[in-house]
């Protein structure tokens, strides 16, 4: 009786926790339902790690680009370890560091202030980094630790700097250019804008001197074109405000359109035009209100600058004299009152009651035939007096 009663309480515990292999082969002979013990431990397995030995490159670290003493685990090249204390530099950079990087690229006219101050992990991480070089941070991450980032802000940027390229035109620890440029300007401009666009017969004095940035921000501006001010701001920067006398302004002058004349770096044309006169006139002005088959020589000739100022004058149609003086710059005097009965050359502005000052179908220029002016007022000249 006390045996089976032990069986059942065996095989009731069974049920409920489980049992050992030989439990369950002594009581699944009696009972159906007895679970099955758990599977035998197995031996934990160790995985072991090949490394290669002391002083051979490592595996891959955590980061994309690995100082090459670091990665093979040569830190007493850089670090005192005899007591034990691996953070003790054997030598303050620079020094440490031409231990292995050779001193010429770093040496120059000028020198970046943080090579200069031995600060070279100011902008490289000392091990390991995710950036090319060894950088802290993409560029230009690194610069405004020192730069103001507001100086390179602004509605118009430089596309170098706005990708990040500061190596493009700048050398980042030494060189024998102002501002650590990789060359003396214009050269690192023409890294990107075509040279040729920047040459011929005329070409203006600060971009033959190499000096860009007397008109442009390299960085950049609220302006259009990088400009350092809006134009014709930095035209006065060489040119006299005075030479520019007038109180009639010609409407591109006015307006600060220098450009819509000149080119502001390089020209065929005299005084860097854009065209030969009359064509930069015409680009404002229509050829429609030119008409006439007789066309005055200095108008046929493209001088338009023989009478008129292109920028300012006191005079209307900013002409460079008044009337008739103008005209006697070509035509003789005697000639003039020769022609005419009455002393025109006496009266301001005489000329143009008669004549067209640009072009006409008659001769001599005449806005009428003589024929119909005589019909309107007495003749007053021999010209009028012989006309049929």
């Amino acid at each position: 009786m006390r045996k089976s009663v032990l069986i059942a309480v065996m095989a009731a515990g069974a049920l409920l926790l489980g049992c050992t292999a030989k439990q369950y082969d002594v009581l699944s002979i009696f009972f159906d339902g007895v679970n099955a013990p758990p599977p035998p431990n197995k031996p934990a397995v160790q995985q072991v790690v090949q490394r290669p030995p002391a002083g051979q490159p490592q595996p891959p670290a955590r980061h994309k680009v690995v100082h090459r003493p670091f990665e093979r685990k040569e830190c007493s090249k850089c670090h005192d370890v005899t007591q034990g204390q691996s953070n003790n530099l054997k030598e303050q950079p620079p020094a440490l560091c031409f231990g292995c990087h050779k001193e010429a690229p770093f040496e120059g006219e000028v020198v970046h202030s943080p090579v200069e101050d031995g600060e070279c992990t100011k902008c490289h991480q000392p091990h390991e980094s995710d950036q090319a070089h060894l950088l802290r941070s993409a560029i230009p991450g690194p610069c405004f630790g020192c730069h103001e980032k507001d100086d390179f802000q602004g509605e118009v940027v430089h596309s170098p700097v706005e990708d990040g390229e500061c190596m493009k035109c700048h050398f980042p620890h030494a060189s024998k250019d102002d501002f650590l440029l990789r060359s003396a300007l214009p050269g690192p401009c023409f890294g990107c804008h075509e040279k040729e666009d920047f040459q011929n017969k005329v070409v203006h004095s600060p971009v033959e001197d190499g000096d860009c940035t007397a008109c442009h921000n390299p960085h950049a501006s609220k302006e259009d074109h990088l400009l350092k001010a809006a134009l014709p701001e930095p035209c006065f920067g060489c040119h006299d405000k005075e030479d520019f006398p007038g109180t009639e302004q010609h409407s591109p002058f006015e307006d600060g359109e220098c450009t819509a004349c000149h080119n502001p770096h390089a020209s065929k044309e005299d005084h860097l035009l854009k065209a030969a006169l009359p064509g930069p006139c015409f680009g404002c002005h229509d050829k429609e209100d030119f008409p006439g088959e007789n066309k005055h020589s200095p108008f046929e000739d493209g001088e338009c600058t023989a009478c008129h100022n292109p920028h300012a004058s006191d005079r209307e149609f900013f002409l460079n004299k008044a009337i008739p003086d103008l005209c006697l710059g070509c035509h003789e005097r005697d000639d003039i009152q020769g022609a005419h009965e009455e002393p025109v050359l006496e009266q301001p502005g005489s000329c143009v009651e008669c004549h067209s000052p640009h072009a006409s179908d008659e001769d001599a220029l005449l806005k009428e035939r003589p024929s119909a002016r005589a019909a309107a007022r007495p003749p007053h000249s021999k010209i009028a007096q012989r006309a049929p």
